[in-house]
């Protein structure tokens, strides 16, 4: 969680908007495949 704060203290507005739409990409797909807890199992690649 510490490192997903300090990115968040370092990303640009694209950057963020880029991560938030990557997230709920994985979420979704998550959802769809029927799994309780998608970030658990994969989470969104943010490249810098």
């Amino acid at each position: 969680m510490a490192l997903f704060k300090a990115y968040r203290d370092q990303a640009t507005s694209q950057q963020e908007r880029d991560y938030k739409i990557a997230l709920e990409e994985v979420m979704n797909d998550g959802t769809l495949k029927g799994r309780s807890h998608p970030l658990s199992e994969e989470r969104p690649i943010v490249k810098h």
